[in-house]
């Protein structure tokens, strides 16, 4: 099972966490502690600490992004982003290209949940026949 760190704006945390069985029925492990609810009574330093632990720890990265020209406040995820770059992650982005550096060759974008879902598949199908089929919600189709 590859490990994957989901990251997103703090405030689509319960979202991440509705995505869980979805990625654990497709043969996914998220590790990513902020999902759920691991940042609890930590300072901003362990926070910072505890996420770029993740990263290191991942095989996947999986950014959930806004709508081009939105604007937002935060951007931890850019850094985690930009770590996973640079640490060589196999990194998926869901949604609108962000920035310049969502161009970054090797990055896969993707519409949708569903959409990395069916991508990813065919990769491995590629290489494990003994993959099963993937389950999808109605909610993420």
């Amino acid at each position: 099972m590859k490990k994957v760190y989901l990251a997103a704006r703090f405030p689509q945390r319960e979202e991440m966490e509705s995505y869980v069985p979805l990625f654990t029925q497709n043969k996914y492990d998220v590790i990513a502690r902020w999902v759920f609810g691991g940042e609890e009574g930590l300072t901003r330093e362990d926070i910072a600490i505890l996420d770029l632990e993740d990263v290191d720890k991942c095989d996947v990265f999986v950014l959930f992004t806004q709508p081009y020209g939105t604007l937002v406040p935060g951007g931890g995820r850019f850094v985690e982003f930009g770590y996973a770059i640079a640490k060589g992650k196999e990194i998926h982005v869901i949604g609108d290209r962000e920035n310049v550096f969502m161009h970054t060759p090797g990055i896969s974008v993707h519409n949708s949940l569903a959409e990395f879902f069916r991508a990813t598949e065919r990769q491995v199908a590629q290489s494990d026949d003994s993959r099963p089929a993937i389950i999808l919600p109605k909610k993420v189709a």
